[in-house]
């Protein structure tokens, strides 16, 4: 009893099974159907969108030839060409066997694909750089090159191409019947503008190495959009050097101060090195020959103090009659040689002063020229500073 109850589920379930797909299939027919009703009433009010999204629910719930025809008819009427054509070629081939015995649907169909094809013309677009989406009266259509041409209704149609990095571009182009356009979009890099204003007038601008002008630049300069250098230099002035990154659409401005260059000048001494030098030579001089008087006059000196002496011998020696010519030549010998004296100490003194003011001047000289020679270091140490900086 227990196993023939068993055996009585397990019937139901098997024959609930095979009714399943039936039922499904009954459900999916119902609701195509109901669609088809509602697209078949929608067209006849001109609704042609509304009966196009009828008929596109009616062939996805379950196929028909009708179905797939009425749904081109609308298309048609949208001048959606090509979605016309691509809906009777579907319907070709999902119900081939079927149009070789229904000759007057596969008449309709083929009707409808020459009046679809007369009344269209042809459409090609390719860019520069490849790769743009395309577009068609607002409806994307593809990527250029496009693989294929677009069918069109005669008329002025808008044709629009976007790339990245790339301005977007748009064409109005006049598609006529049975007939092929073409649209070859050359599109250019996306722009920025930089704007380069200088403190002082006159300056050489560069741009990424080239030379664009002298300051004031009367307009903005058009750059593309990434990594640019911008170099300003004019006499006088440090070198300015930039570097910048622009986005697309971006404008820049740059404004550059220009910094005066550094002084260096040295400061001009009262008397030059050269006067200098010259004073010590006339000073070395001055002294020797001095030096040289003051022997001479020392070495006269002691001839007199010689003479004053022989004379003073023979005053003591000489009889009564050479006493007063001896006394008178020994007196003018001392006064002679007092006076030698006298010179040989102020020559000699003179010539130490001329040889301490040429020492003097020699170190003076010796003092300004190493200043000088400092400060060339100093300016070409600054000057090798600077460019490092720079």
């Amino acid at each position: 009893m227990r196993c023939s109850a068993i055996y009585s589920l397990l019937t139901l379930a098997w024959i609930g099974l095979l009714l399943t797909p039936a039922r499904v299939l009954a459900d999916d027919k119902a609701a195509a159907r109901r669609h088809f009703e509602n697209g078949k009433a929608l067209y006849t009010e001109e609704n042609y969108e509304g009966a196009a999204a009828e008929f596109e629910a009616s062939v996805a719930a379950y196929p028909t030839k009708s179905g797939y025809f009425n749904l081109a008819n609308c298309r048609k009427a949208l001048h959606r060409y090509a979605l016309a054509l691509d809906t009777l070629g579907e319907l070709r081939a999902r119900f081939a066997a079927e149009l070789r015995t229904d000759k007057e649907l596969l008449a309709k169909v083929e009707e409808l694909e020459r009046s679809i094809r007369k009344s269209v013309g042809l459409l090609s677009v390719t860019s520069s750089p490849p790769g743009a989406r395309i577009s068609v009266d607002g409806e994307p259509v593809g990527t250029a090159p496009l693989p294929r041409a677009v069918l069109l209704g005669p008329g002025e149609h808008t044709v629009a191409a976007e790339l990245d990095g790339y301005v977007a571009a748009e064409e109005r182009v006049s598609v006529l019947s049975q007939s092929q356009s073409k649209v070859a979009f050359q599109l250019q890099p996306e722009e920025a503008r930089l704007v380069v204003t200088v403190s002082a007038p006159g300056a050489e601008v560069r741009l990424d190495g080239e030379p664009v002008g002298r300051s004031p630049l009367p307009e903005a300069l058009v750059v593309t959009p990434g990594q640019h250098a911008v170099d300003v230099k004019l006499a006088g002035y440090l070198p300015d050097h930039r570097e910048l990154t622009l986005a697309a659409g971006e404008e820049l401005l740059v404004d550059v101060n220009l910094v005066p260059k550094p002084s260096h000048r040295v400061e001009e001494p009262a008397i030059s090195r050269r006067t200098l030098n010259n004073l010590a030579w006339i000073g070395v001089g001055s002294a020797l020959a001095l030096g040289g008087a003051s022997a001479g006059l020392f070495h006269f000196r002691g001839e007199a103090i010689t003479e004053f002496y022989d004379e003073d011998e023979l005053y003591l020696e000489a009889g009564a009659a050479d006493v007063s010519n001896h006394k008178k030549l020994r007196d003018e010998a001392g006064s002679r040689a007092e006076m030698l004296h006298g010179f040989g100490i102020a020559t000699a003194v003179a010539a130490g002063a001329c040889a301490v003011g040429a020492l003097t001047a020699a170190i003076l000289a010796a003092g300004q020229k190493k200043r000088e020679t400092d400060s060339a270091v100093e300016v070409q140490a600054g000057l090798f500073s600077v460019e490092l900086k720079f």
